[in-house]
């Protein structure tokens, strides 16, 4: 990193070091100005309500009148202005020809026109002009649609801005970054960086850290490319497929996309969902969509979500969640296939309903309409509004009671034999009659009742049964695998979401991110709760980063049926193009993937860092190398985020006990991010979707990442949640999936 010496480059940067001095200072009076007419309007209807006690009665109409203008004028100028934020008014520049002139535009959050008029800022989500920005290159000509008219113009030049607490720290032009640092500017282009490690190198070569954590970075709305803020302006009702590698930008589209989904008032944040699979992106999630002003949008964790809708529509469900559900168990009732076990039990049900209703001597026309209709709670209804006898309408009240008893049609459905094996299919060679009888084993112990049987089962000294309070004893529990299941009976018997008498929200717009971990029932459920006239999803997603085995999901073109998008409201986008990683980062990624790779590799807008390489002589000697290498880059760059991906929560706790005395080392267990400089040592499952400054793996070896597309896929999902730089440590050799340098 060198000094800025050319005579051009210093000027480029004492021109926006101006514009951001200038605009401060129009800001600051416009804000006083605002002030003083507030101040001004308080004493005007003071001076009027002294007038009003003392005036002549016929001129009291006038007095009110003055008075009732002064209230509006005070309603009106109440209200805070929406000015840019002094501390970071905008964060991007360009300069266009345009109508014949030479215009100066700023992109931001909040308008803003100075009265020179000789410049202006421009809100990025909903201002015409700042299409060009995004999608047009400096010497282009543009030419953009405005209301009545199609004006044209050439981009002169355009730059990246940023500006931290008013001061102007960094510009980002084309290939070179200028930043500023202890009073003076710096320049850094674009190009390789050969680092320091590597496999049999010895301890002491290598070296943790790249020093680029202590620069402020851009806004990243600002690093858009074209096709994607294109995306941010489809129409509310076109769906989104988002598919990509790892940081190509997937969530930062289907954010921004809600930001402009409000800020253009086409939908109100109360009627916007957000789900995500862990807590850890929960947080980030709200704490993005917080600094945007967009605080009242709800982002939950697809499980969260699941059992709140289930505890408030699934009357006399069990609340309390199994938290040890056989991975198998799991694995069958997430299957596509499931869907065939809910329509075999419909059909039954639907003979048994049609019996009882013939034995009980109903017309044969209202027995009819239940052929090929499932929404029986829904037709049962219907039928109650008609006259009949006591013993009918007595018959009609206890089946809605029985299809509302969700707890026991769940028991009937997963102790079926006959039943579950509707599940088995050539395509499904996962699920066996094995697994069947383990489902049928784990629902028995789910609804073991303590008060049947009570002879026949073993004791303790203290009259509780041997299971109490154990890893097996999980009496009046469910899956979370079973929310979605029971909602999908909910709605169908219903003829819509429906449960203690209200009907479910209707959504305007959902974002699925991660949505390759979502099953086809969670998919369905989604579908059904979206405003089907006006509502829209956007779904991100990466098949790389598939690491939930229990899944079911199969392919897009299903997930997109699932959740019932026509073809011709959907946009389907692969991004192509890494934001996160280094491009050394992105090779080994996938290389790691092998035969699971996108035929394209991906190209990465970063070139600076790499991948450091050590082999230790056992785990003590790789947590004594992590030790001084941490302590030092802790020194060095105080404000860097790390993290240790470990292979299992027992490893992390190691690693944690023997870094705990360097000080803000934070052992994450539950996805608890805080989003602070620091180190946080975690398990791979906690950080889909996180990124990090620096990632360090310190158990790369065969036992933990052993040659499967499993291990495959986390290793690819560690290894690319890192901005600059990636350690990976062995304590004897690398796994096979890595290759030899």
């Amino acid at each position: 990193m060198d000094s800025v010496t050319d005579s051009k480059e210093l000027e480029l940067i004492k021109v926006q070091e101006d514009f951001l001095e200038r605009i401060a200072g129009d800001l600051h009076q416009s804000s006083a100005y605002n002030h003083f007419d507030m101040d001004q309007i308080k004493r005007t209807i003071e001076d009027i309500r002294e007038d009003i006690k003392v005036g002549k009665t016929e001129d009291l109409p006038s007095l009110f009148y003055q008075m009732q203008q002064q209230f509006r004028l005070y309603d009106k100028f109440n209200k805070p202005m929406e000015l840019p934020d002094p501390g970071s008014p905008y964060f991007a520049y360009m300069k266009v020809w345009q109508d014949k002139k030479e215009k100066k535009i700023f992109l931001g959050h909040f308008p803003f026109i100075p009265p020179s008029g000789d410049y202006r800022i421009v809100d990025w989500t909903n201002a015409p002009i700042a299409q060009v920005y995004y999608n047009y290159q400096e010497g282009e000509s543009f030419e953009i649609d405005l209301p009545g008219k199609t004006s044209e113009g050439v981009l002169v030049e355009k730059n990246i801005i940023t500006i931290r607490r008013g001061s102007l720290v960094r510009i980002d032009k084309n290939d070179v970054t200028f930043i500023k640092k202890d009073g003076g500017w710096y320049k850094m282009a674009n190009t390789g960086v050969e680092l320091g490690g590597g496999e049999g190198l010895a301890f002491r070569n290598i070296e943790l850290g790249t020093g680029l954590t202590e620069f402020e970075s851009p806004e990243v709305i600002s690093l858009l490319d074209a096709s994607q803020f294109r995306l941010l302006n489809l129409d509310e009702k076109i769906s989104i497929l988002l598919t990509g590698g790892a940081g190509s930008g997937k969530t930062t589209v289907a954010i921004h996309r809600i930001c402009k989904l409000c800020f253009n008032k086409h939908v109100s944040p109360q009627d916007i969902l957000v789900l995500v699979p862990h807590h850890g992106l929960v947080l980030l999630s709200r704490k993005i969509l917080n600094s945007l002003g967009l605080d009242q949008i709800k982002v939950m964790t697809g499980r969260e979500w699941f059992r709140t809708q289930g505890i408030r529509f699934l009357p006399g469900i069990n609340k309390e969640v199994c938290q040890d559900t056989p991975f198998r168990v799991s694995l069958l009732k997430r299957h596509r296939n499931m869907m065939k076990v809910i329509h075999a039990y419909l059909g039954r049900k639907e003979l048994e309903i049609v019996g009882r209703l013939k034995r009980a001597a109903f017309d044969d026309k209202k027995i009819a309409v239940f052929a090929h209709q499932q929404a029986f709670i829904k037709l049962i209804k219907e039928m109650m509004k008609a006259e009949m006898s006591i013993v009918q309408r007595m018959l009609l009240e206890q089946l809605v009671e029985e299809l509302t008893d969700y707890n026991t049609i769940r028991e009937e459905i997963f102790k079926d034999r006959n039943l579950l094996k509707n599940i088995m299919d050539e395509d499904s060679e996962l699920i066996t009659l094995n697994l069947i009888e383990e489902t049928i084993r784990h629902t028995n112990k789910q609804f073991l009742d303590e008060s049947r049987d009570e002879d026949s089962r073993e004791h303790t000294l203290d009259q509780k049964h041997v299971g109490y309070q154990t890893p097996d004893d999980v009496s009046g529990t469910i899956d979370m695998e079973d929310y979605p299941i029971m909602l999908l009976l909910c709605h169908t018997l219903h003829g819509g979401m429906m449960g203690n008498g209200e009907m479910s929200k209707a959504y305007r717009h959902i974002v699925l991110d991660e949505a390759q971990e979502i099953s086809p029932m969670e998919m369905k459920v989604f579908g059904q709760v979206l405003d089907q006239k006006r509502g829209s999803f956007t779904v991100a997603g990466d098949l790389a980063q598939k690491v939930d085995q229990t899944s079911g999901f199969t392919t897009w073109h299903e997930a997109l049926v699932d959740l019932n998008l026509s073809q011709d409201l959907t946009e389907i986008k692969t991004l192509e193009i890494a934001y996160r990683s280094p491009q050394k980062i992105i090779d080994l990624a996938h290389y790691v993937l092998g035969p699971l790779a996108p035929m394209r590799i991906p190209i990465s807008k970063k070139q600076h860092g790499g991948v450091l390489r050590t082999i230790g002589e056992h785990e003590a000697h790789i947590l004594i190398m992590i030790n001084e290498r941490l302590e030092k880059l802790m020194e060095r760059e105080p404000k860097a985020s790390t993290a240790i991906i470990c292979s299992s929560l027992d490893s992390a706790k190691r690693y944690h006990a023997g870094l705990s005395h360097l000080g803000n080392i934070r052992l994450v267990e539950d996805a608890n991010f805080i989003f602070r400089p620091g180190v946080d040592i975690t398990t791979l499952e906690q950080v889909k979707g996180l990124e990090f400054d620096y990632v360090i793996i310190p158990d790369l070896d065969l036992d933990n990442y052993p040659v499967s597309d499993y291990s495959r896929r986390k290793l690819h999902l560690a290894m690319t949640r890192a901005i600059y730089q990636l350690w990976i440590l062995s304590p004897v050799a690398f796994s096979p999936l890595i290759p030899n340098e």
